[in-house]
């Protein structure tokens, strides 16, 4: 199995693309984490706790 791989071309792109791809949604989340509003991380912050008390009411 491995011969044959060595003997495919065109393979040596797709790990390149991977860790591309890997970076770029790295670099999107890291991003879209640092720019969230103060008000929103405190908005998110109060989701488990606000259904927790609606669980227990009902």
């Amino acid at each position: 199995m491995r011969h044959f791989l060595e003997n495919v071309t065109g393979l040596e792109i797709y790990p390149l693309i991977s860790f591309v791809i890997f970076i770029v949604f790295f670099v999107w989340v890291t991003l879209r984490v640092a720019t969230r509003s103060r008000r929103e991380v405190a908005e998110m912050s109060q989701i488990p706790l606000l259904e927790s008390n609606h669980e227990s009411k009902a």
